[in-house]
């Protein structure tokens, strides 16, 4: 207490692009990606939930499950860029990954 005013206990640890992220939000459409490999699954459910984009690669024959019901078959998306998507899991299949992505809100 230099003046007579409390700081307060807390200090402010945010990095210079996280305080500017918080003042101005985020520059792009998307903010975090999980890639999902051949033989691995990833669940979006929980803390995960909110992915909402897809990018398939090459030579991919993962499933896509979507949260309202149905299942997309990835070999129907390589090559197509960025798919819009409500995704509640990916399994990897045996080969090829996908990106998927969460969307900034």
């Amino acid at each position: 207490m230099s003046n007579g005013v409390s700081q307060g206990p807390y200090t402010d640890n945010r990095t210079d692009q996280q305080k500017n992220i918080d003042v101005m939000g985020h520059p792009g459409a998307y903010i975090q990606s999980v890639t999902v490999a051949g033989g691995t699954q990833a669940d979006f459910t929980g803390s995960q939930f909110g992915y909402g984009s897809v990018i398939v690669g090459a030579s991919s024959d993962a499933t896509i499950t979507l949260t309202a019901g149905g299942i997309v078959s990835s070999s129907a998306l390589i090559g197509v860029g960025a798919v819009d998507l409500s995704v509640l899991k990916v399994h990897g299949g045996s080969a090829g990954y996908v990106f998927v992505l969460k969307k900034a809100l």
